[in-house]
């Protein structure tokens, strides 16, 4: 299928990851104009909604993880272009409802990014952080969404919350297994999906509570094991003779 082909090909489906050329230059200037320009708008407005397009495609052809990052990239779009775009704008009203439709794509995916990390283990603790990111963005949104899609957000972000801070520690036992083969790039993701978590976690629950506490103490585990790797890691990134795996395995590096 047209899809398949498309993640196959890891640079076409890469790009489709990159702001579009409009909000590319709207960052890059300096200061920021309070207000983009029309083509800006209209150029932004249809890349978002050709990788909607594209990532509902996605979904339904299986490739979740795939869609759900293209749906944060859309959402990203959406919402500088609500946050800058003229009210007056014609497309005002169709990023407001292309907004709420990538938002419930994101929120339907939930189940299946979670069904994954239980069946896959710690390899896919990374499903579980994404599916908080969209629960996140979902609850501190600052724009006018029906009250159904917070009600959602909030009883998804509540009810895998426990299975996430479990996830979390398997994923700290796993890193440092990995560590012990000297997988530091491998040990450094594992560690950024628990940290990613654990901070969910920390702010979904009121200081005091004994689940705050044990986030807490979970979450102080992640980080001191997170910066012991990175130490390792930067050491042995420089001993390496290709210059691809020093950059590649530095990038984790600063990651971390």
């Amino acid at each position: 299928s047209y899809c398949t082909r498309l993640v196959e090909r890891g640079e076409t489906f890469s790009s489709r990851l990159r702001p579009s050329a409009a909000l590319e230059a709207f960052h890059r200037s300096s200061p920021p104009l309070p207000l983009m320009d029309p083509i800006s708008i209209q150029d932004a407005h249809d890349d978002a909604a050709d990788a909607l397009r594209m990532a509902v495609a996605l979904g339904r052809n299986g490739h979740v993880n795939d869609q759900v990052a293209l749906l944060e990239r859309v959402l990203d779009d959406c919402e500088l272009l609500l946050s800058r775009a003229p009210r007056d704008e014609a497309s005002f009203v169709e990023t407001e409802d292309m907004y709420t439709h990538a938002l419930r794509a994101s929120l339907d995916a939930i189940p299946i990014l979670c069904s994954q990390a239980r069946t896959l283990g710690p390899s896919r603790i990374h499903n579980y952080s994404k599916a908080l990111r969209v629960c996140k963005r979902v609850l501190g949104s600052r724009l006018l969404l029906p009250g159904d899609i917070f009600q959602v957000a909030d009883d998804i972000s509540s009810s895998i919350m426990p299975e996430c801070i479990t996830a979390a520690r398997k994923a700290c036992s796993a890193a440092e297994d990995a560590a012990a083969s000297c997988e530091w790039a491998k040990s450094l993701r594992l560690y950024s999906g628990a940290i990613e978590i654990t901070e969910h976690a920390l702010e979904r629950t009121p200081p005091g509570a004994a689940s705050h506490v044990e986030t807490e103490q979970v979450h102080g585990t992640c980080l001191e094991g997170s910066l012991s790797i990175a130490r390792h890691a930067y050491g042995s990134a420089l001993s390496l003779d290709s210059p691809n795996s020093t950059c590649a395995l530095l990038e984790e590096v600063l990651a971390a």
